[in-house]
């Protein structure tokens, strides 16, 4: 079958389809076409849900003005569908993206490749509609989607983040609102290392409640005890002694 690349054209098969290796995918940092989270692992049961559920949401697909088809919306499912195409034998995949290789060399041999074999016997399409808005529009619109759907990695956020304001030039404040945080925020990401490890910290230096404490607290809700002041005994902030001398029923739970 020949590949079409217009998408006016694919648009013209009724309901709008096509297959993974028509699409472009954009792989160089500079590009505004460019996803961050292109290179994030593939999950397995992502894998099984498309297998086995089929696609619940359609690709929106954008044609530029240098006649590329791209995605603004869906490089996961994009990416899990060059999968298990591969997988199926229908289409082998030679691109550049690592993390479809690495699925490829892990699924490979095994069960979920038998499954793609099965259930995809003759290939799996992708639908789609098409986005109509110009490039920043575009970039705009995978930043929200990726923010509103996955709680991306930290570094990939403030890589996605420099990247927009710094290389694509768009304003601090229609970013920190496509990325659901403040402008201080975005500041203060546009200034750190987006590779630098970061270990997250715990709120105040104080450690979590143990098992225990929450446990004689669930008890203690029973008694009807004003959640503020339960609250404060399950972060360390009031002590027993205080807690049971404002509510003396408490005395048994937490002794």
């Amino acid at each position: 079958m020949k590949d079409e690349t217009n998408l006016a054209a694919m648009m013209k098969r009724g309901t709008p389809s096509c297959w993974p290796h028509e699409i472009n995918i954009i792989d160089d940092p500079s590009d505004p076409g460019f996803d961050e989270r292109l290179e994030n692992p593939i999950k397995e049961e992502r894998v099984r849900s498309l297998l086995l559920v089929g696609q619940a949401q359609a690709l929106a697909l954008r044609l530029r003005d240098d006649g590329k088809v791209v995605i603004v919306e869906g490089r996961q499912r994009w990416k899990i569908a060059t999968l298990i195409n591969h997988l199926a034998g229908v289409k082998l995949y030679k691109g550049k993206v690592e993390a479809i290789h690495e699925a490829i060399e892990t699924f490979k041999g095994t069960e979920l490749e038998e499954l793609c074999a099965d259930r995809a016997s003759k290939g799996l399409r992708l639908t789609f509609t098409a986005f109509r808005g110009d490039e920043t529009r575009a970039t705009r619109a995978t930043a929200a989607a990726n923010e509103q759907r996955d709680d991306d990695p930290l570094n990939v956020k403030i890589k996605r983040v420099q990247r927009m304001v710094n290389v694509l030039n768009h304003d601090v404040g229609d970013v920190a609102v496509d990325m659901g945080v403040t402008t201080q925020t975005i500041n203060r990401w546009l200034k750190v290392d987006a590779d630098k490890k970061r270990q997250r910290r715990k709120p105040n230096g104080k450690r979590r409640p143990g098992a225990k404490r929450l446990s004689m607290a669930r008890d203690a809700l029973k008694l009807n005890v004003p959640a503020n002041l339960l609250l404060g005994w399950v972060l360390g902030d009031v002590g027993q002694a205080e807690l049971v001398a404002a509510w003396p029923a408490l005395g048994e739970v937490v002794a």
